[in-house]
């Protein structure tokens, strides 16, 4: 039977599928647009332009003391956080999804396919 260690699991893979994807196809440079602005505006906790992104660059400083103690280099660590913040989102859009399916539906859906759909569709976010 389908039971709470399999949404777990489910929900781990909706970390993991997308980490390891991002992991892979990420570059070690910076890319185009404003990612060298956000890469100093996070290392020295500054304000990025309008609307300036507080959440990234408050989190993203944060995550770039803790991560010095390990590495140097800035724009790496960067890119780890925002595989990791996609991943995370993947795993709260996964959930988000499954409680929508299971409080909203106006016919009864079975569990299995309320995880797969949620998953499916968390991951290919």
């Amino acid at each position: 039977m389908y039971n709470k260690l399999h949404k777990n699991l489910i929900g781990v893979l909706c970390f993991i599928i997308p980490f390891l994807l991002y992991f892979i196809t990420k570059s070690d440079s910076l890319a185009l647009a404003d990612a060298a602005e956000f890469a100093l505006v996070a290392k020295i906790g500054s304000i990025a332009h309008a609307p300036g992104f507080p959440s990234y660059i408050i989190f993203g400083w944060i995550w770039l003391k803790l991560l010095s103690l390990i590495s140097s280099n800035v724009i790496l660590n960067l890119i780890l956080f925002s595989i990791v913040s996609t991943s995370v989102a993947s795993v709260l859009f996964y959930n988000t999804l499954r409680l929508i399916f299971i409080n909203l539906s106006f016919k009864k859906v079975n569990d299995l396919q309320t995880e797969i759909v949620s998953a499916i569709t968390s991951i290919s976010f």
